[in-house]
């Protein structure tokens, strides 16, 4: 509770208060403190209120005023310099966030745009639904034939042999018994009729080894070279093989005249005429290492350095077809094969297939259920290298 002397000192600041504010003492005019105290901010808010051209009045008006309505124009520029500012900031964070976004992020948005399903100037995707509407009936029509594969023409052997092995149940021995059973007797065996087995056998055998191998490679991690070595060079080479006469594979950071110093991981030239090429290669990644990202980038990479090898080819190709080039991508134990057409100074890309490359019995015998197409790829490559031969 407040004593008489303290109670007495507050209300006269109260009063005194009171007088500063309404400028008056009971029965007294407006005091000249108030007075003058009304009439600033009175000039205030006027200028406050003037249009934009306030400017051009600066310099007729009285010192006092042009001093005022300098103080408020500094003010202005102050607050539209600092929303300047935070305008600035706030742009440069958006951008930075959107550098910020991962490849596989924007890919999706990439993959709406009616062009392409990914990145690669003047390449459609066939394989992309919206993408293949766009190209015209007599184009389709056209672009069909160029994508079909040759006609198998497999030997005896060969369909005897696989039956066997796809009819066996899914066990390392009886696998092992199968891979290890000859169609042929050593006397009826010879190596150009029956190459086709022959191909069969050791890839069978190679990746039957593989699995039984103490150490597991095909479940651990692998780098990209060291898996090349087991599994895309030994199958291209062991395809090949048979007819080396045609195609010449050479392997690691191999380059071509058609794509200046690029280094390619795998290059199929025709014998007769190394100016051309049939078939391009790019390993992306190793066994349990390799990404998605890492796939995409790569898979880019080859098909856009493959348009000069397409470019190339065109010179020795004839005029009533397409010139091309066979991509092969490997990634975590997946082969993909690709063919890459020109079509009226486009580029139209396809996949051909994919083959899973085993790591368990099971996967085994459908992997030897698929070297049937695997050697129809062979020989439809096989048919291109020959007709770039022909016109060397």
């Amino acid at each position: 509770m407040l004593t008489i002397p303290p109670l007495l000192k507050f209300l006269k600041t109260v009063l005194i208060l009171k007088y500063y504010r309404k400028g008056k003492r009971k029965n007294d005019e407006a005091s000249t403190f108030y007075t003058k105290y009304q009439n600033h901010w009175k000039q205030d808010e006027n200028i406050d209120n003037e249009d934009d051209n306030d400017d051009n009045g600066l310099e007729s008006e009285s010192s006092n005023t042009s001093g005022i309505r300098g103080s408020i124009t500094r003010i202005r520029k102050r607050r539209l310099q600092a929303l300047e500012n935070i305008n600035n900031t706030f742009m440069d964070h958006i951008e930075a966030d959107a550098k910020k976004l991962k490849y596989d992020e924007t890919s999706q948005f990439v993959s709406t745009l009616p062009t392409s399903s990914w990145a690669v100037k003047d390449v459609f995707n066939y394989d992309d639904k919206v993408v293949c509407k766009q190209v015209k009936k007599r184009q389709r029509k056209s672009l069909k034939k160029e994508f079909a594969l040759v006609e198998p023409n497999r030997s005896e052997a060969f369909t005897s042999y696989i039956n066997n092995v796809s009819n066996t149940a899914p066990s390392l021995h009886t696998l092992q018994e199968a891979i290890r059973t000859p169609p042929v007797s050593p006397s009826e065996y010879d190596f150009h009729v029956h190459e086709d087995y022959r191909v069969a056998e050791k890839l069978l055998g190679h990746f039957i080894d593989l699995i039984q191998a103490p150490r597991k490679v095909l479940q651990s991690k692998c780098l990209e070279r060291t898996a090349a070595c087991l599994t895309t060079v030994y199958i291209i080479n062991t395809l090949f093989t048979p007819k080396n006469e045609i195609v010449d594979f050479r392997w690691i950071e191999i380059t071509h005249t058609s794509t200046d110093n690029l280094k390619w991981d795998g290059l199929g030239l025709p014998v007769s005429n190394h100016s051309a090429a049939s078939v391009v290669s790019e390993f992306a990644g190793g066994i349990n290492v390799g990404t998605l990202g890492k796939k995409i980038s790569d898979e880019v990479k080859m098909t856009s350095h493959a348009r000069k090898v397409v470019d190339q080819n065109n010179a020795f190709t004839k005029k009533h077809e397409h010139a091309k080039v066979y991509c092969l991508l490997y990634h975590d134990m997946i082969l993909s094969m690709d063919i890459l057409i020109e079509e009226e100074n486009k580029y139209v890309k396809k996949n051909l297939m994919k083959i899973k490359l085993p790591r368990t019995e099971v996967e085994l015998k459908k992997f030897a259920s698929q070297l049937d197409l695997l050697l129809q790829w062979r020989d439809t490559v096989l048919k291109h290298a020959k007709g770039l031969e022909e016109d060397d």
